[in-house]
C-alpha cells in the first residue's frame, strides 16, 4: 500500500484531466474492446468509433487532446486520418497503432503528422502509462501553452565619476 502522501499527491491533476478528451479509432470491435479495457481507468473522457469521418466530426466539435487510430480503417488509412486531425487541430497529440515493423518505420519518419507509433500487439500496462504521460503533458500544455518571459535582472547602474569636475551642479530649488 502506498504511503498516504503519495496516494493523494496526484488528485488535483486527475481532477483537471477529467475534462480532457481522447478519441480511439479502430475498424474491428475487438481492438476497440481491448483498448477500452486498457484505458477504462484513465481520468479522461474517451470516445470510441470505427469510422474516421465520425472521429473527424468529434475533433471539429470538441477540444480533443489525443487521437489514437488503427493503421487500417474502412474509409481512409490511419495516417491519413492523423493528417486530417493535424490540419483541423494542430495541438492534438496523434498516435498510430501499427501492426507491421515496416509500416512503423515508414510512418514514424513523419513527425509532423504522427507523434508516435504504438506497435501491435501492445503491452497493456505500457500502453496505459504512455497514454497517461501524454494526457499529463497535454494537460500541462493547456495550463501554460507558452513559456513566459524569463526573469529580468534589475541592476543598479552607477554613473561614471567625472574626473576633476568640481563645478557645483545646478539646483532645482
Amino acid at each position: 500500500m502506498a504511503p498516504w502522501g503519495q496516494r493523494w499527491s496526484d488528485v488535483p491533476t486527475r481532477i483537471r484531466m477529467r475534462d480532457l478528451i481522447m478519441i480511439c479509432v479502430a475498424v474491428d470491435t475487438d481492438s476497440l474492446e481491448a483498448l477500452s479495457r486498457v484505458i477504462r481507468t484513465l481520468p479522461c473522457r474517451v470516445m470510441m468509433t470505427n469510422q474516421a469521418s465520425e472521429a473527424l466530426k468529434w475533433v471539429e466539435a470538441n477540444r480533443v487532446c489525443l487521437v489514437i487510430t488503427d493503421e487500417w480503417l474502412k474509409d481512409m488509412s490511419g495516417a491519413r486520418l492523423l493528417t486530417e486531425v493535424a490540419e483541423r487541430s494542430p495541438g492534438t497529440a496523434r498516435f498510430l497503432l501499427a501492426a507491421t515493423p515496416e509500416t512503423r518505420d515508414q510512418i514514424s519518419g513523419d513527425a509532423t503528422t504522427v507523434h508516435g507509433v504504438i506497435g501491435k500487439p501492445w503491452d497493456g500496462a505500457a500502453l496505459k502509462r504512455t497514454i497517461l504521460a501524454i494526457l499529463k503533458w497535454q494537460e500541462e500544455r493547456q495550463l501554460a501553452p507558452y513559456p513566459g518571459p524569463g526573469q529580468v535582472e534589475r541592476r543598479r547602474h552607477r554613473r561614471p565619476l567625472t574626473q576633476g569636475d568640481d563645478e557645483p551642479r545646478p539646483s532645482l530649488a
